[in-house]
């Protein structure tokens, strides 16, 4: 009958429905005949049948069966073909899924909290001589069709354990280890001697590796037959389209990030893993790039739903897709599963993750290659919307940057190295926008705004209306954009701002403005100071500005560019990019994003080369800096320097020195060194990575 309901229009959670309870019926039947199983195999009467079938597909049917008990406790479960396992196999599949069924089963039944974990690779026959001790690896060299194979399968589960004098129990008939067992567990005893039974008709053996409170994993190998694989997509294929992309997995689970990691490896992808959402967050908000990020819903302190919303407001939807892990009963169609590219249900099928992420990544690139030409800052938007622009900002780096992006849209900003400056600049020049750095010397962003908010309040009303502040920090973290607004900032940017989401401020805020203006004028109560052709008194040490919509070069001196300088940092405990203890990641993204310095550059090779040129330089000698500073005990100066090389980095996209600046950064925070110069032998190192893949990626950008 559920062969019927298949052939009928069912979505396609209604086929996986049908198809678990379709399974489920075939496998009840060949648990209800285990007695009769038994009677035969101790008379020696039972048949094996021999036909092809998949081996992936066989584990992941004895795992849907049991999926619903495992998450009703709470368990992990999930599975991990070794690559070294052919795919396609001449065996009995039934007798193969009731083994597994069994062994999965007594898994979940004695283990409170923790996992189940199913692996199966292949193995050389000399296992088989070996006393049952585990194979140290799985064989790489796969047989052609119609040679003979060994596969190696194990179970291994979080639960109680066995003592080693009570192991010999365990495959005896109608036995188990203890009587106390059966009464809390039920059972007849009879599955693990089946078990037994079973894999040694198909020519292997079982065994088990237990030790009390330390849960148990048991073995068992068969004897089978390679067969040519059904139809699929080339592996080639699929790797091609998958090669180079850049995950994120965030998974509590140990095991499960690796499962994940091997899978998206195996790939050609480049899995990041990050055991909590507040780490992944800390990735995310110094600028680490990624292409998708596959994130699991029960996870504690902040779980998948949550930790969704937080990436959302640093990256969209098509910047970075997301796909949700989730045990059985979170409905997808829930409002907070809104934000989510897929939801699959755990544990999850290897080929339904595969396709998952090709359908998700092929939509995005779709939306990326659509948004390509839309990314492309709007140079007109000057002429539109005329504006005179400040940029507060102490690091050189950042003031390039910034200015680059703002030359690209048609305008020329003056520039004040700190709050003391821009204070002065504001009182002496009238500007319709000012870009705030939050932590910088002398004085911050936060005081700088509360000392012009001062001043706009006690000045006559008729020298114009407030100016609009928009914070540029690198802090990002909660609670700072209170801080800002509370300040009297009326936006805020998150550092490294994305071209995109500086252009969408300016339209917004400049489209405030000139709608003002245009309402002024229409009652004639437009201001001389308010006027675009107004030319105030330029700042000290810069050039008078030549007037909105017009770009001037950042190879003149239009500009004052301080030298940079180092940044104060209030401590603020508990906002590192990484965990204390944490180590730093050791495989992931490419050291520096060549498509963020692209979008700061428009594909000019000098200026691209100028900029990274400036970030070398700059960058050698903070790091030489830190390490006199550290080893004269300057905490200070520490946390001044790791801030503002960090900041830069992270500007430039130089994603590697990001994570290590930071914790340093952090470290001293708290008034101690303890660890800094490790993370700054950390640092170096990655500055080594960051100039030699420069170095290979010469030709990009100088030719």
């Amino acid at each position: 009958m559920t062969s019927f309901l298949m052939e009928t229009e069912l979505t396609p959670h209604q086929v996986e429905i049908v198809d678990t309870i379709r399974t489920s019926g075939d496998t009840l039947l060949t648990l209800i005949n285990d007695i009769l199983d038994f009677s035969k195999i101790e008379a020696g009467k039972l048949e094996l049948e021999n036909q092809p079938f998949n081996v992936r597909l066989c584990v992941e049917e004895a795992l849907d069966l049991l999926a619903s008990k495992a998450s009703e406790k709470g368990l992990e479960l999930a599975y991990h073909l070794h690559e070294s396992a052919p795919s396609t196999v001449v065996g009995d599949v039934t007798r193969l899924r009731q083994i597994l069924v069994n062994l999965i089963s007594n898994g979940i039944k004695f283990t409170t909290t923790g996992e189940v974990i199913v692996r199966a690779g292949m193995v050389g026959p000399d296992l088989l001589d070996s006393g049952g001790a585990p194979p140290k690896e799985e064989k790489e060299t796969i047989p052609g069709p119609g040679e003979t194979c060994f596969l190696h399968f194990s179970v291994t589960d979080t639960g109680m354990g066995i003592a080693p004098e009570k192991v010999s129990r365990l495959f005896k008939s109608f036995s188990q280890v203890d009587a106390s067992v059966t009464r809390q567990f039920g059972g007849t005893g009879l599955g693990l001697a089946i078990s037994k039974n079973l894999a040694a008709l198909m020519g292997g053996k079982m065994w088990v590796e237990s030790s009390p409170g330390q849960g148990s994993t048991f073995h068992f190998t068969i004897r089978c037959q390679v067969s040519p694989p059904v139809s699929e997509p080339p592996l080639v294929e699929l790797k091609e389209r998958l090669k180079g992309l850049r995950v994120l997995v965030v998974d509590d689970n140990p095991t499960n990030r690796r499962i994940l990691i091997l899978q998206t490896s195996n790939w050609g992808m480049k899995p990041s893993a990050a055991s909590s959402g507040k780490e992944a967050l800390e990735w995310l908000r110094v600028g680490e790039p990624f292409d998708l990020a596959i994130l699991d819903m029960q996870m504690p302190h902040m779980d998948g739903a949550t930790l969704a919303g937080e990436i959302r407001n640093l990256r969209s939807a098509s910047q970075l897709p997301l796909v949700l892990l989730t045990s059985m009963g979170v409905k997808s169609g829930a409002p907070e599963m809104s934000v989510f590219a897929a939801t699959l249900s755990k544990p999850v099928k290897h080929s339904v993750l595969q396709e998952v992420l090709l359908k998700t990544v092929d939509k995005s690139r779709l939306i990326s290659k659509r948004s390509v030409s839309t990314l492309k800052l709007d140079s007109t938007l000057a002429s539109r919307i005329p504006l005179r622009l400040l940029l507060v900002d102490d690091n050189a780096i950042n003031q390039k940057v910034a200015l680059r992006l703002f030359q690209q849209m048609g305008y020329q900003a003056d520039v004040a190295g700190n709050g003391i400056e821009a204070v002065d600049a504001v009182r002496r020049k009238t500007y319709d926008i000012v870009f705030m750095d939050v932590q910088m010397p002398e004085m911050d962003g936060l005081e700088a705004t509360r000392q012009i908010r001062n001043w706009e309040r006690a000045r006559p009303a008729t020298l114009g209306a407030p100016l609009v502040i928009v914070a540029m920090t690198a802090n990002a973290m909660q609670g700072d954009r209170e801080k800002c607004l509370q300040s009297g900032m009326n936006d805020y940017l998150p550092k490294p701002v994305r071209p995109e989401t500086l252009q969408t401020a300016m339209e917004q805020w400049g489209g405030k403005l000139q709608a003002r203006r245009n309402d002024l004028a229409t009652h004639s109560q437009r201001t001389p100071s308010a006027s675009p052709a107004a030319k105030p008194a330029p700042i000290p040490g810069s050039i008078p500005s030549a007037g909105p919509g017009v770009a001037a070069s950042e190879s003149s001196n239009a500009h004052r560019v301080p030298a940079p300088a180092s940044v104060p940092v209030a401590p603020r405990p508990n906002t590192s990019p990484l965990p204390a203890g944490a180590k730093l990641p050791v495989e992931g993204p490419p050291p520096v994003d060549m498509e963020r310095l692209a979008e700061f550059t428009s594909g000019d090779n000098d200026s691209l080369t100028e900029l990274i040129s400036l970030y070398l330089g700059q960058t050698t000698e903070q790091l030489a800096k830190l390490r006199s500073c550290i080893e004269n005990g300057s905490t200070d100066e520490v946390r001044k320097v790791a801030h503002s090389c960090a900041g830069s980095s992270a500007t430039c996209g130089m994603t590697a020195m990001v994570p290590s600046l930071r914790e340093i950064e952090r470290v001293a925070m708290g008034g101690a060194l303890e660890g800094a110069m490790d993370l700054l032998i950390q640092s170096e190192s990655q500055f080594e990575r960051v100039k030699t893949f420069l170095a290979q990626q010469g030709s990009m950008a100088v030719s």
